[in-house]
């Protein structure tokens, strides 16, 4: 069952990040940093038997979207659903 996050306590509220959190820590990985990324998710795939790991494509496909951001007029962080797991 879902909750209001205006019914939370002050001391449980949920605390959003900037719009640009994430852009800003992506932008901060290193190129060997990503490389070992893909390394460490290849060798997964291949011990999971998704893939053989001797050619992989990769797609990186770019697709428009509209987003609401949280700090958006149309949306107000008490007007997110927050559920209980």
């Amino acid at each position: 069952m879902g909750i209001r996050c205006g019914d939370l306590p002050v001391s449980t509220a949920i605390v959003f990040p900037n719009n640009d959190a994430f852009n800003r820590s992506f932008n901060r990985l290193t190129p060997a940093t990503m490389v070992t990324v893909n390394d460490i998710v290849v060798q997964a795939a291949v011990e999971q038997g998704l893939e053989n790991g001797k050619k992989l494509r990769v797609d990186t496909t770019v697709v428009e979207t509209d987003i609401l951001s949280p700090a958006g007029d149309k949306i107000s962080n008490a007007d997110l659903i927050v559920t209980r797991s």
